[in-house]
């Protein structure tokens, strides 16, 4: 269904009933005339009808009029998707950039999530969204698709034209859950969930260390970020893994931010610090924690290393108090 063809079976009813209508008097007016005998060109039926007439038009303009009010209603509420993203109903349609850098479209089923829906009301999403259907007894679409928060709910088809990096988020998401039926995602939802968020985090982490390195010149310091950003890139293999999941939220979560607070610190330290001692103190806590965090990652892929997580946990107080002292160290100047 396109977007011409958004709202034909609101005005095919007005029309038909219009046509119905006028049908009506026109047999009325034959039928009166036959069974009465009297003649269709006395002015007297001729005023009847062309009172009822009339009547009937502003009773149509009344219906069209509530159309386009309906209409408005309607649109304000769930404005049209690009034509490129509109397929058929129980399809969801979305683009993505491939492996070579190339733009691609993909279209999914939404059958199992839309009997989920049925069933169940609602799904969790990704990010703390809720899923749920506008029009229990719908098929599922871009259109009545709707995603809500604590604040607010709009359809998909909003999301798409208000923030397409969120709406090819959500539709990857419901891609990778749309071959699972009802039962496994009742068992197994809150985990794609928790892997797709830590899977985005972790992006966000490398994106963050990268943008580190250009106001970084020591060399050492330069090649423990990139050292850190490619854990954090082996580590995705492991989302899959559910005996890693504890170990990798604290790492994506907690153990790397923490990492990039103390660098930043550093960082501003290295640029306006003048006390040589300061700073060097500053590069070995830092240098400590790229251990750490560096020993945990290890722990996740060799056994031999396992205790390198729990070092990294036994220093977690440490860890903060440095990150607290270099803030208040770069404030004050």
């Amino acid at each position: 269904m396109n977007d011409k063809e958004r709202f034909p079976p609101l005005f095919k009813f007005i029309f038909g009933a219009g046509a119905v209508l006028f049908g009506l008097l026109l047999i009325l007016f034959i039928l009166t005339s036959a069974m009465t005998g009297i003649s269709m060109s006395l002015q007297g039926i001729k005023d009847l009808f062309s009172t009822l007439f009339v009547i009937s038009i502003y009773i149509l303009a009344a219906l069209v009029l509530f159309g386009f009010i309906m209409m408005a209603i309607t649109m304000k509420k769930n404005p049209a998707a690009a034509s490129s993203m509109v397929v058929r109903d129980n399809y969801l349609k979305y683009e993505y950039i491939d492996k070579d850098g190339k733009k691609k479209k993909r279209t999914f089923s939404l059958v199992n999530i839309n009997k989920y829906l049925e069933t169940r009301g609602q799904m969790k999403l990704i990010d703390g969204l809720v899923l749920s259907k506008d029009g229990h007894d719908s098929k599922a679409s871009i259109r009545n698709l709707m995603v809500s928060t604590e604040e607010k709910k709009q359809s998909l088809a909003t999301v798409y034209n208000e923030d397409p990096a969120e709406y090819q988020r959500i539709a990857m998401f419901l891609d990778h859950i749309s071959t699972h039926d009802e039962i496994d995602l009742d068992f197994h939802l809150d985990t794609y969930i928790f892997r797709e968020n830590m899977a985005e985090e972790g992006k966000k982490l490398q994106s963050s260390l990268r943008s580190r390195l250009k106001g970084i010149e020591d060399e050492e310091i330069r090649n423990r970020i990139i050292e850190t950003i490619q854990e954090l890139q082996k580590a995705e293999g492991l989302l899959d893994d559910s005996g890693y999941d504890d170990k990798l939220r604290k790492l994506y979560t907690t153990y790397v931010p923490m990492l990039i607070g103390i660098l930043e610190t550093y960082g501003g330290l290295d640029r306006n610090d003048q006390d040589l001692k300061r700073k060097e103190k500053a590069r070995m806590e830092l240098m400590e924690t790229f251990d750490l965090i560096l020993a945990a990652f290890a722990s996740l892929n060799d056994k031999k290393e396992e205790e390198g997580f729990d070092r990294l946990e036994a220093a977690s107080d440490s860890l903060e108090q440095i990150l607290q002292t270099g803030h208040e160290e770069v404030r004050n100047g």
